[in-house]
């Protein structure tokens, strides 16, 4: 039998890989896209998509987390489970129809007051029902997670890709449909997903409602919405309040700016994915001053990849966003940098929370994550009108750095690793040597910018070496602790 941590490491790569692979699909279909849409077409894209975000975690309640909760409460596939999974399902697809019903017919003030440049019908209409469609497979996949069905897990969100893709490829390549086209593509894989989606569930619940199983499922999962909600709204205010105080033109250049920035975060999501059943065996099994060691150095050289990573997005981002698209996204290029740097800031913030979910003081992530989701809205409303979507990548950075400030002091008062400051000090000190090398640096031929700048950044990782933050053995060791430390 494979010990637990094989199992973890296994399973969490397979999570990893089928939530990532979507992402760096995307990533790589923006030459296609935007050979195929406007800039204003990428804005109404970048705004629908985060109305869907929204509406899922409004809809799902926080409902489909409590079925990973509560699966190993019951007797996994007894009839009080199949109970609990069926009056999940009942309540959330009764609930989430009537709401998008009411809304499809009902919202359009509210939906042309909040977004005034992108039209309620087509755009928002499908938006709504797309969100519905996508809520009801939120259920079964968060059982197969919890039986541990890794490969059936990936097989579905990476079959429902590809489909999207394909369904988008027809739409706005064949049929030059623009930004609707996008929209309908999502929205058609979406629909058949959700009758696949429907049919697993009825297999695996009883119809039927309890009233003490919903009150257990919602005690548990409404409380998960501000949160979530807060977190969303931080990741994403920028592209809404750029709708609102600017011009769809901006939203699409900052959106394509934002998927370069952020590109990075793909690697570090696969490793924060991977490293986490392995951080809490280490907390069980070795002794804390051991394991407290050992998290001090894995955080430096987390960090220590990130900024290296980070580095190549700052570096090469006007090159890569010149090679990747046409000329009318160009501009694109002058957020990146603000974005990556924002996002390299985020890994402070992931290093240090996991120290308050292994203490369970899962409530102070809550309220800090909600000021940061405040502190954005309003530093967005105040730099957007006169600066635009500098002003949002700005705002962006700023809050991704009280965030990661303010859970890292937490984290530290309640599970207190000694992190080498030092040598975490001296690579943001380097990062930031290349952000403001990259601010003045401007060669007119793209070729010789490109040499000059690689020798910029093999300089950088070489000043890690030469500084002792990484080593040849820290590598090493890393290899071991994800493919061969057992439990």
């Amino acid at each position: 039998m494979k010990s637990i941590s094989e199992r973890l490491i296994k399973g969490s790569g397979i999570y990893a890989l089928g939530k990532i692979l979507p992402k760096v699909m995307g990533f790589i279909l923006i030459p296609l896209y935007t050979r195929f849409l406007t800039t204003s077409d990428y804005g109404i894209v970048a705004v629908v998509s985060v109305i869907i975000d929204i509406m899922i975690i409004i809809l799902s309640m926080g409902l489909p987390a409590s079925v990973t909760r509560y699966y190993f409460d019951y007797a996994k596939e007894s009839k009080e489970f199949r109970d609990y999974l069926g009056s999940i399902f009942i309540v959330l697809l009764l609930m989430s129809f009537i709401i998008i019903l009411s809304l499809t017919f009902l919202g359009k003030p509210i939906f042309t007051n909040l977004f005034s440049k992108v039209p309620f019908s087509p755009y928002i209409k499908l938006a709504l029902w797309t969100s519905f469609f996508t809520t009801m497979g939120i259920i079964p996949l968060n059982l197969y997670r919890a039986k541990e069905r890794s490969l059936l897990y990936i097989s579905l969100t990476l079959s429902h890709f590809l489909i999207t893709t394909g369904f988008i490829i027809y739409f706005v390549v064949v049929l030059r449909e623009g930004a609707l086209g996008k929209i309908k593509g999502v929205f058609y894989a979406s629909l058949i997903f959700f009758i696949i989606y429907l049919i697993l569930t009825i297999q695996k619940a009883n119809i039927t409602l309890s009233k003490s199983k919903l009150l257990s499922a919602f005690s548990f999962g409404l409380p998960l919405v501000p949160h979530a909600l807060s977190a969303l709204i931080l990741s994403s205010a920028d592209r809404i309040l750029l709708e609102r105080l600017s011009t769809l033109s901006q939203v699409g250049l900052y959106n394509i700016g934002y998927q370069i920035g952020q590109a990075f975060t793909l690697i570090m999501s696969s490793i924060e994915y991977a490293w986490v059943p392995i951080y809490y065996s280490i907390a069980k099994n070795e002794l804390e001053h051991k394991a407290k060691k050992i998290f001090s150095r894995m955080a430096t050289l987390y960090i220590a990849l990130g900024a290296i990573l980070a580095a190549g997005v700052i570096l090469f981002s006007k090159e890569l966003i010149h090679f990747m698209t046409t000329e009318r996204f160009y501009d694109s290029h002058l957020v990146v940098p603000l974005i990556a740097a924002g996002y390299f800031i985020y890994l402070i913030y992931l290093m240090s929370v996991r120290a308050l979910y292994l203490k369970k003081r899962t409530y102070i992530v809550a309220p800090i994550t909600i000021l940061a989701a405040i502190s954005n809205i309003g530093l967005n409303i105040l730099w957007i009108p006169d600066y635009g979507m500098m002003g949002a990548a700005y705002a962006t950075l700023i809050s991704f750095l009280i965030q990661s400030i303010l859970i890292h002091i937490f984290a530290q008062k309640t599970y207190y690793i000694p992190y080498e400051y030092i040598n975490l000090i001296i690579i943001m000190a380097l990062l930031g040597g290349i952000y403001f090398i990259n601010n003045y640096f401007d060669l007119y031929s793209i070729w010789i910018s490109l040499v000059v700048k690689f020798c910029i950044f093999i300089t950088f990782i070489g000043a890690l070496f030469l500084f002792n933050i990484l080593s040849l053995n820290d590598l090493r060791k890393v290899k071991e602790a994800f493919f061969k430390r057992k439990y």
